[in-house]
């Protein structure tokens, strides 16, 4: 029997529908240089947009037509999710990529390969559906008090963090202001920096409240996983990242690695 080049998925919110397999056209996408050089969700939305063919349930989405909002409403975890299901659609669950072993005396580059299939994933629970569908509104009150007001990402929450990102750089403190909407103190008065407020604040129990409820209510692939470098035995945490590499075949791998002859 011929494999499907479709299939219906049912995505972590709720959100249901039907993709297809990854094309060349695709490829061609997600392996040019100058995307390579400049990643960002733009990219994401783009391929999801592509991938997706129609939807069957909307989950807690509000649109019309077959394709969801992928650039503003939906949620991060919804559109790796995809990502990934149209990546097993295609190339099937196995999937290998490079690691460099951190240890400074170590530095050895090896392979490392994983069933896509057996990372867990976390639904939307109902505790965190409420307030999305609500305008995206989350509240935290941390142990000293302070009352955050802060949202999932979404495709609009995911362009603002990748814009401060680049502006400021990939630390904790930009990452996670640039999810916060609200801060009001104890005291009553209301923080507008927020960025400057949590590059301030003391890596304590106060902030990592704030992290785990963020972590706790977001949905998607779980896609940290621990690696053992072959050489020296050392095990490190990496993230199984959507980039270039995710959708080509080993084949296709190594020929593009191979040294042009002259």
């Amino acid at each position: 029997m011929t494999p499907s080049s479709t299939a219906e998925i049912v995505c972590p919110s709720g959100l249901s529908g039907v993709i297809r397999k990854v094309k060349l056209s695709d490829l061609n996408l997600l392996t040019n240089r100058t995307v390579a050089r400049e990643p960002g969700p733009s990219i994401e939305f783009e391929i999801c947009k592509r991938l997706w063919l129609e939807t069957s349930d909307h989950g807690p989405y509000v649109f019309n037509g077959p394709m969801p909002p992928w650039a503003t409403d939906v949620l991060q975890g919804d559109r790796f999710f995809t990502i990934m299901q149209a990546r097993m659609l295609t190339r099937g669950n196995d999937y290998e990529f490079d690691v460099q072993c951190d240890s400074s005396a170590c530095r050895e580059q090896f392979r490392w390969g994983l069933d896509l299939s057996k990372l867990p994933t976390a639904a939307l629970s109902a505790e965190a559906k409420a307030p999305f569908m609500d305008g995206n509104k989350f509240w935290t009150t941390q142990p000293d008090g302070t009352v955050v007001g802060w949202s999932l990402p979404t495709g609009s929450v995911q362009t603002r963090i990748d814009k401060f990102v680049k502006q400021y750089g990939r630390d904790l403190s930009v990452i996670y202001a640039a999810r916060v909407n609200f801060l009001e103190r104890v005291d009553g008065s209301k923080v507008e920096d927020f960025f400057a407020y949590f590059a301030d604040q003391d890596a304590d129990n106060n902030f990592d409240f704030l992290v785990h409820e963020m972590t706790r209510l977001d949905c998607g692939v779980e896609t940290g996983i621990t690696v053992e470098c072959p050489t020296c035995g050392k095990k490190q945490d990496v993230d199984v990242g959507f980039g270039g590499d995710f959708f080509l075949s080993e084949a296709t791998r190594k020929r593009r690695e191979r040294p042009t002859a002259r």
